[in-house]
């Protein structure tokens, strides 16, 4: 699975990925990282631990046009309307 990961991605110009939650899974034991994915991906992948780490790469990155995606299982705390917000304001 980890493999999928090096061409998912390949057209965007910017990756972010974070810890990777569990969705149903149990009693299962991680056997991949987001820094294993993001390592996968390659140079345009960042790894981050924090949201606040996201939100200021996000920040210091986007431009007027762009599209920002936000894939997660649970939503990441509303980490979408936060970018927005943020976006918005700056």
């Amino acid at each position: 699975m980890l493999d999928g990961y090096a061409t998912a991605f390949k057209d965007a110009n910017d990756v972010i990925i974070t810890d990777i939650e569990s969705a149903r899974e149990t009693d299962i034991t991680h056997t991949v990282s987001g820094a294993d994915v993001a390592n996968v991906v390659g140079q345009t992948a960042r790894f981050f631990n924090t949201r606040a780490q996201i939100i200021d790469y996000i920040l210091a990155k986007v431009q007027s046009g762009d599209v920002v995606v936000c894939m997660t299982v649970s939503g990441f705390n509303n980490l979408a309307a936060e970018i927005a917000t943020s976006v918005n304001k700056a």
